[in-house]
């Protein structure tokens, strides 16, 4: 199942790139959903939420993992694998 994130070229995005603040394009991707845009995260909910996917390979597949674990619990879906592998990534960084 393909999940799609959508950019459009609109000043916004111009802008950032040309001033190198490609970490801020996420951002304007949320606040301009009215226009088509839409993050990985939210395109993987989407089929999530269709019942297309699995939470747990959409978790996989998420770019920002905590956040979209956070979204899977609020919305009823089973997110205690997420915990577990928060778990393990902070032992790992411990050691």
């Amino acid at each position: 199942m393909a999940a799609q994130e959508i950019l459009l070229t609109i000043p916004a995005v111009s802008n950032l790139i040309r001033e190198g603040k490609m970490f801020q394009i996420p951002t304007v991707m949320q606040t301009s959903k009215r226009l088509g845009m839409m993050t990985l995260n939210d395109a993987l909910m989407d089929l999530v939420e269709r019942k297309l996917v699995e939470p747990r390979e959409a978790y996989g597949k998420a770019v920002e993992k905590a956040a979209f674990a956070a979204a899977l619990k609020a919305r009823g879906h089973d997110s205690s694998f997420a915990e577990a592998d928060a778990a393990a990534a902070g032992r790992q960084s411990a050691a």
